[in-house]
């Protein structure tokens, strides 16, 4: 892997060794898939691996239907930009964030939804030295 923004170029690459036991593969006309994912694993009591194999498409999901767990990351991920510096967090600011963390309607297994709308609203309070109102 190469991590984004590193200055290399592709003569800079290590090439990769040509097929040994198969043909390449044409090229095939566009398709929304992006990658397939797969995983090969064998259970410590069985004698045959079994093999998981999962296309991934390009589909725009709108954010407001995107999964209760990824909406919470986005929401730690945002607090924490914030933290930073609210200058580069975009059109990000604490009542955008708290809206966020509001709107995940599953349930609070283990209090970190919780926590995290508690801290939101404590920097929200230090930052505009005012409280945040509740939601409900």
């Amino acid at each position: 892997m190469i991590p984004a923004g590193a200055d290399t170029e592709a003569a800079d690459l290590p090439s990769v060794d040509p097929l040994k036991y198969q043909k390449p593969a044409q090229p095939t006309e566009s398709s929304d898939e992006l990658l397939t994912v797969k995983i090969r694993y064998k259970d410590p009591n069985d004698t045959k691996s079994r093999l998981i194999e999962h296309p991934l498409r390009n589909q725009v999901v709108p954010f407001e239907k995107t999964d209760d767990n990824l909406r919470l990351a986005v929401s730690a991920a945002g607090f924490g930009i914030l933290l930073r510096s609210e200058s580069g967090s975009g059109s990000l600011d604490w009542t955008m964030l708290s809206e966020i963390v509001h709107s995940i309607q599953s349930k609070d297994e283990g209090g970190h939804r919780a926590d995290l709308i508690q801290l939101i609203e404590k920097a929200s309070m230090i930052r505009y030295n005012k409280p945040q109102q509740a939601h409900d």
